[in-house]
């Protein structure tokens, strides 16, 4: 397959290019608004590839993007209308005027790159969020989604065992060697601490993925909210995503899903409910808790509430150099000390973590380096075949040493303000529907697949988990604010 690809590249990419054009063009014709929203539902989770097309149209995500905005100017009026109801757009506009600030004093590029960069990031970020919602006029349209969503993760959890028999992933293998990125999934599945992924390439995101499908399978149980009952095939569908959650071997997903599992329990379960939930949930903790002990060949010692996040090194007395630009010196050399030697996703190693970021950034702490700086100056980019750790260092893994890092303390808020508004919309609506056995349930699950999320992204440096995560909470927002139908 090797000499076929190299042979035959450029016809292949642009073969590519234009299947991704046309789906593109597919969404923006579909009439039917639930099978708009199936359709870039699935692009987000089996083309999740980490591969450029064009250079503009990286992450791809922004395809999805432009298909959704063509498609609501269509609908001009009642687009507009709905957005305006959306009740996240005042804190994502509040997070637009934090980071067009924060371009103006990125001083790397021009005043107009800045700009266009900084609307790149917010649209790469929530764009998909403030739009997919639109396009779901009820609650049967949201349920169908969600229903949708899964099976979706139902068929990467079959390809996950295929994966896991033959020990090769060529969906992953293809694109890695046509584009030349790092491949991830067969770097893990051989590595010491072997872990599965499927069409979603990276384990950890599919740990994750899983995670949200499992949580949302559990809530649409409710003979109200939809219905969905556990048939013996049912059960056999949901062991199936769960041993897949397993294989991933992401600990940050298995915590995901169980603060997820908690969260939903205390809201949107009675008092049985939340017992045979808080019980499976103890014997998935046990079973999880087996399987790392074995598959970590090198670390006895793991159990998932110690060690959390990816297998990180960082070694003793290590020297990391980065080339940064400032205002007083665009040919910097920075060196910083790391003393003591850390091995594994410790909390020690989360410690060392924050000191380099704080210690990266402390001439800038208040706006940061610059959008994507880590990636393009300092040169952690794991997408890239001949990516090579600083000199022992293997990334930020966490949400927040990024963000400290490229937005200082100014782009932190301006998450949190979105983030917040995310938790406190949904809990007012519990307490205020808290009668309404339906709106409780989607609150609840918003809520959870939320914080399954928040979890996972601060015990790791994955941020390509943000538009399909908020774009199931913008279905679940739908479903609060639709006529009952």
């Amino acid at each position: 397959m090797s000499n076929f690809i190299t042979s035959y590249a450029g016809v292949l990419k642009g073969f590519i290019f234009i299947f991704f054009i046309f789906y593109t063009f597919i969404i923006i014709i579909t009439k039917n608004n639930n099978n708009k929203v199936k359709l870039v539902l699935f692009a987000l989770i089996f083309f999740q590839l980490d591969i450029t097309i064009l250079s503009i149209l990286n992450p791809i995500d922004r395809l999805w993007f432009i298909s959704l905005f063509i498609s609501s100017l269509i609908n001009y009026n009642k687009s507009k209308e709905q957005l305006l109801r959306n009740p996240y757009l005042v804190s994502v506009f509040i997070f637009f005027v934090i980071f067009i600030f924060l371009a103006i004093f990125d001083q790397r590029y021009s005043i107009v790159k800045n700009l266009i960069r900084a609307c790149l990031y917010v649209v790469d970020n929530f764009g998909i969020f403030l739009l997919l919602g639109i396009f779901i006029e009820s609650k049967k349209d949201a349920i169908k989604v969600l229903k949708f969503f899964y099976y979706c993760m139902l068929i990467c959890s079959f390809y996950s065992i295929v994966i896991l028999l033959f020990r090769v992933n060529l969906y992953n293998d293809f694109f890695s060697e046509l584009y030349g990125t790092h491949n991830v999934s067969k770097s893990l599945i051989d590595s010491y601490r072997m872990a599965i992924s499927s069409f979603v390439i990276n384990p950890h995101r599919y740990g994750l993925f899983l995670s949200i499908a499992i949580i949302i399978r559990i809530a649409l149980y409710n003979q109200n909210f939809s219905n969905w009952k556990f048939s013996k095939l049912q059960i056999f569908f949901l062991l199936i995503l769960i041993l897949s959650n397993i294989m991933s071997n992401s600990r940050a997903s298995y915590l995901a899903l169980i603060i997820g599992c908690i969260i939903y329990s205390i809201f949107g379960l009675n008092k049985q409910g939340k017992i045979i939930l808080l019980s499976s949930l103890f014997l998935y903790m046990l079973i999880v808790n087996s399987y790392t002990r074995i598959s970590f060949k090198n670390m006895p010692q793991i159990t998932i509430f110690k060690e959390i996040g990816a297998n990180t090194k960082i070694g003793a007395n290590t020297k990391i150099e980065a080339n940064t630009n400032s205002s007083n010196n665009e040919n910097k050399k920075m060196q910083v000390e790391i003393e003591e030697e850390v091995a594994g996703s410790t909390i020690e190693m989360r410690i060392e973590q924050f000191r380099l970021s704080v210690e990266l950034v402390k001439d800038e702490i208040l706006i940061g380096r610059g959008f994507r700086w880590l990636k393009e100056e300092f040169g952690l980019d794991s997408t890239k075949k001949d990516f090579v750790m600083k000199k022992g260092y293997y990334g930020f893994e966490s949400f927040i040493f990024v963000t400290l890092v490229e937005t200082g303390i100014l782009g932190l808020i301006a998450y949190f303000i979105v983030f917040g508004r995310i938790i406190l919309y949904n809990f007012l609506k519990i307490i205020k529907f808290r009668k309404d056995e339906n709106q409780v349930i989607s609150c609840s699950l918003s809520l959870s697949i939320f914080l399954a999320y928040f979890v996972f992204i601060i015990t790791t440096g994955e941020g390509h988990m943000t538009p399909i995560t908020l774009s199931l909470i913008a279905i679940l927002t739908k479903y609060i604010q639709v006529k009952a139908t």
